[in-house]
């Protein structure tokens, strides 16, 4: 066991003897938990995407920081640091 870390998908093959890794139960157990943590991982990025946009949108049409801030339930800080990290300085 210790040695698996540091093999390959071939070497894991050969040793366990199996023509296709891919159809073992661990394989596929591994990639459904890796799709599972790609898609929790995809909504917390799109969440934030989602929100820079909307206070981008909202800073182009001449709301200030407070409001936004208030209007989206967070601290001016966080919404100070989102209009700078897309290019918008107020």
């Amino acid at each position: 066991m210790y040695k698996l870390p540091r093999l390959n998908r071939e070497e894991i093959q050969a040793m366990l003897q199996v023509h296709d890794i891919r159809e073992s139960r661990v394989y596929q157990e591994a990639r459904e938990e890796g799709l599972e943590e790609g898609k929790q991982k995809g909504k917390v990025e799109g969440k934030e995407e989602g929100l820079a946009l909307a206070i981008a949108r909202m800073a182009a049409n001449k709301m200030t920081i407070e409001q936004i801030a208030a209007i989206l339930e967070l601290d001016v800080e966080r919404v100070r640091h989102m209009l700078a990290a897309h290019g918008q300085k107020r």
